[in-house]
């Protein structure tokens, strides 16, 4: 390269790369809108690679993401549909199918647009209906949606923090304990820029930094520095009572204290 940009034309018209993953040393696996492709680093050429196998074919179909483990072993896709999550071991040339209604991992979503893979191996997915999590070697999973506290299911990206996943949403940014699983969000009122975030708008940087893109702007923060939120109950006064009699709820404390009847107990609801 001498300074100038390299551009390579796609053999198809018209089409989006949406995700790209370098495997080995020379291939980049593209995630366009028409299927799988490879580009090869070293001829400039793409290749069809959508045929995975004679029952998995992704001709024609989106690919919404598409993501390597860290052992390099498997390649994971996302989709939607049937097709929804597929798992492609590298080394076996195994591949297996994973959606709503498989019977090993069911998935919470047909429609999958993100895949994370954590410290120790365990997959989480992004749909457009919550957040998953996978063990691959127990194959125990748990979903992650508006019954356990996400107020939106469309996820727009996940990060990992030393004892959390944070995922960012349509409404707010996720944290969620991966030991306790117990699931807490941030929103505006928190110090965000906006409550929506971008698709796929998210890094972390080589100094901890975690960045989302939303619709005001990004925000940053080093997820060390985030304390947790502390629920905050409003006290409301329910009884008020003097030598055991009731009194009127609208009586002031200046009257009973300017009254010298300052020996009374409250009854008080949280």
């Amino acid at each position: 390269m001498d300074g100038t940009f390299e551009t390579h034309s796609f053999p198809l018209p018209k089409v989006s790369i949406v995700d790209a993953q370098l495997i080995g040393d020379d291939i980049l696996m593209l995630a366009t809108s028409v299927g799988l492709y490879a580009f090869n680093l070293n001829t400039k050429r793409f290749t069809n690679e959508s045929k995975l196998n004679a029952e998995v074919d992704l001709n024609n179909q989106p690919i919404k993401c598409i993501t390597l483990s860290k052992d390099k072993h498997t390649l994971w896709i996302g989709t939607s549909g049937k097709n929804a999550l597929i798992k492609q071991d590298l080394k076996a040339k195994q591949t297996t199918v994973f959606n709503t209604s498989s019977k090993l991992i069911p998935l919470i979503d047909n429609d999958v647009k993100i895949i994370y893979e954590d410290y120790t191996n365990n997959i989480w997915i992004g749909t457009t209906n919550g957040l998953q999590y996978v063990n691959p070697k127990t194959l125990l999973t748990t979903p992650f949606n508006s019954l356990n506290g996400f107020s939106n299911g469309n996820i727009a990206g996940i990060l990992e923090g030393k004892d959390n996943i944070w995922v960012s949403t349509f409404d707010g940014l996720v944290k969620v304990d991966k030991k306790t699983q117990a699931v807490q969000t941030y929103y505006e009122i928190d110090g965000l820029t906006h409550n929506e975030f971008n698709a796929k708008s998210y890094f972390k940087s080589s100094d901890n930094l975690f960045y989302f893109g939303g619709l005001n702007g990004v925000t940053s923060f080093n997820p060390s520095d985030i304390a947790t939120k502390s629920k905050s109950y409003k006290i409301v006064l329910t009884d008020y009572q003097l030598y055991n009699e009731a009194l009127e709820k609208n009586v002031s404390v200046k009257t009973l204290l300017d009254e010298g009847r300052d020996d009374k107990s409250v009854h008080d609801t949280v």
